[in-house]
């Protein structure tokens, strides 16, 4: 995901549900830091610098912001050398293949996960480019699903766009100086819980079949959010008691 393709949207979005995890548009400035009660994120715990040099050479790595099926884990079988994300990973990082700018993980990050949690969960794998020395936070999946709105050559409005946002937010320990170089960060979230979330009523099926549909106009695919970047040390001096951990 190239950030800029997010940050560039300026057509008004309308949610279509009625609850979601934020009061605000997603195409909102919620990184001001006059309002310092809207951080929210908490830092995804399993996330790895990836090589750079090759993540353009594969599909899912493609600077496209919408997650696929293979994104979207819904059982134990499923994490296996059959899913192609997963199995490009552990080639060339893990194991250290092609890995000149980031440490070689040997750990199953995927061990944990049984059937039981799979029972109410999907586990949800995606990378993202990124400026180096940020630290990915989310909020996880939107209960929202947003509009966007666009015009016909006749002036005629109509919804160009259906999606539910994924929220990333990048932070910083300062605000980086001069041109930074961006790396590929893999991460795992692991709490998209079915039941706490609004596609409760939803099998695990249905809800993959509604975060990739393609379809033109019925759009509700899941797709990656980051309004802008957050700098802790400027955040926590302004914003005390709201502190980025």
């Amino acid at each position: 995901m190239k950030k800029n393709v997010l940050k560039i949207l300026s057509i008004l979005l309308i949610p279509t549900l009625l609850t979601g995890c934020r009061t605000s548009n997603p195409d909102d400035n919620g990184g001001n830091t006059d309002s310092c009660s809207e951080f929210t994120s908490k830092k995804i715990a399993k996330q790895y610098v990836l090589n750079y040099d090759w993540n353009y050479s594969y599909v899912d790595f493609a600077s496209n912001s919408t997650f696929t099926a293979a994104n979207l884990i819904t059982s134990k079988s499923e994490i296996s050398k059959n899913n192609s994300i997963i199995n490009y990973v552990y080639n060339n990082q893990f194991r250290g293949e092609m890995n000149p700018n980031g440490a070689v993980i040997t750990e199953d990050i995927f061990s944990e996960y049984d059937d039981s949690y799979f029972e109410d969960h999907i586990l949800i794998i995606g990378a993202v480019y990124e400026k180096v020395g940020c630290t990915l936070y989310t909020n996880g999946v939107s209960n929202t699903t947003y509009s966007k709105y666009s015009k016909d050559s006749n002036g005629n409005q109509y919804i160009s766009d259906t999606y539910t946002p994924f929220y990333i937010d990048t932070v910083f320990e300062t605000p980086p100086l001069g041109d930074v170089e961006k790396r590929l960060i893999f991460f795992v979230y692991d709490e998209f819980k079915i039941s706490e979330s609004a596609y409760k009523n939803k099998s695990k099926s249905e809800i993959v079949t509604w975060f990739t549909n393609t379809n033109t106009n019925k759009n509700t695919r899941l797709k990656y959010h980051n309004p802008l970047d957050y700098y802790k040390d400027v955040w926590n001096k302004k914003c005390p008691n709201n502190k980025i951990d």
